[in-house]
């Protein structure tokens, strides 16, 4: 490979340029294929190690695709495709436009095509199948890219399954599809993932899971309230409420019984005595 010691600016423009175009082709919502790509693509993954080409079986989602690798009784030997791979290929991609040549047995270029024309967005590998599930059909991004969708699914495939998110946050599909006012902020309080906390959170606002909850505001420092929440099952329990800087947004986590200061939750949530410079 050729040596690069530093990148230049119009180099630093070029990669971003080049990632974005591998994002499109992954989640740009365009779900055609190319049979013929894809078995060239995955004869010559195959060709790489010892096992003969296998029978490829086209899938129409992940659903799809888990579903018929799960009644194959061959080893699995690897998960690959846009969905896995889109990064290091566009990172290495990327390389070659800046003037990094690679060794042709490699085979990068193979490789390269199976990523972008054949369609393919995974595969479950196994030694004498492949299965390839095919790109989505319908895809909701924020401007900065992350999968996000408030009134259905953000990512969706023709057989009709689909994944849910708000701001990248893997959720429920009731999350999304249920209005905010008839939500029941208890689901709050049961919720144990931290950024799911936060998207329910950031749906249904702060003020009325506060209100709905019975919020008593224990201690307040360093622009954090300390809460005590009714759980509505005969017990109240002590809620740290917080913003975080870098969104915007509120959210509220769990400390232990009989947390009676902001400065004692915190020195819990971080394990130092000292607080945070920067609030998160």
């Amino acid at each position: 490979m050729n040596k690069i010691e530093e990148l230049t600016a119009e180099q630093d423009r070029l990669m971003a340029v080049v990632a974005a175009e591998y994002e499109e082709i992954a989640l740009g919502g365009d779900d055609s294929y190319d049979v013929e790509e894809i078995v060239k693509g995955i004869d010559f993954i195959y060709s790489m190690s010892d096992l003969k080409p296998p029978q490829v079986v086209v899938c129409s989602s992940p659903a799809d695709m888990a579903e018929q690798a799960k009644l194959e009784k061959g080893q699995t030997i690897d998960y690959l495709g846009q969905g896995y791979d889109v990064g290091w290929t566009a990172s290495l991609d990327f390389m070659e436009w800046i003037g990094v040549v690679y060794e042709q047995e490699w085979g990068f270029e193979r490789w390269k095509n199976f990523i972008k024309r054949s369609g393919v967005f995974a595969t479950v590998l196994c030694e004498y199948v492949a299965f390839v599930c095919v790109r989505p059909c319908g895809v909701h991004r924020t401007e900065a890219g992350h999968l996000h969708n408030e009134k259905g699914p953000a990512i969706a495939w023709a057989d009709g399954y689909a994944e849910y998110f708000l701001n990248g946050v893997a959720v429920e599909r009731d999350l999304v599809e249920t209005p905010a006012e008839k939500i029941d902020p208890i689901i709050l309080l049961k919720e144990k993932n931290a950024e799911v906390r936060r998207e329910i959170v950031r749906k249904i606002g702060i003020e009325r899971v506060v209100t709905k909850l019975g919020a008593e505001v224990i201690d307040k420092e360093y622009g954090y309230e300390l809460l005590l929440l009714d759980l509505q099952d005969g017990r109240k329990r002590e809620y740290l409420k917080m913003k975080n800087p870098s969104i915007g947004v509120f959210h509220v986590e769990g400390v232990p019984p009989g947390t009676k200061s902001v400065q004692a939750a915190l020195a819990w949530r971080n394990g130092i005595e000292t607080p945070p410079a920067i609030l998160t």
